[in-house]
């Protein structure tokens, strides 16, 4: 039991060696920075904006400015940010 749980620990430890590895190909070293300190903060956005810099990267065959990932994380805050709840209060 023990070992299948140190299995997929490792399993994705090396996932994740493969995916900076990859993204410090794809992306600018300003960029990179960046993307890492997203990483920090937010692993789902982390993964959700990685896979758009894959895409992105192979469509392009270039590698991605720091502005460009701004507005890669800016669009997918927009698409994911949760509508405001608005209140209304009725007075007697």
């Amino acid at each position: 039991m023990e070992d299948q749980a140190d299995n997929q620990i490792q399993q994705a430890q090396e996932a994740e060696l493969k995916l900076k590895k990859l993204m410090s190909v794809v992306l600018e070293p300003n960029a990179y920075d960046r993307l890492m300190n997203v990483r920090l903060s937010n692993q789902e956005l982390y993964l959700n904006i990685a896979n758009a810099c894959i895409h992105l990267y192979q469509k392009k065959k270039k590698r991605i400015t720091e502005n460009e990932l701004i507005t890669l994380i800016n669009m997918n805050l927009a698409v994911h940010r949760q509508p405001e709840t608005k209140i209304h209060i009725r007075r007697k």
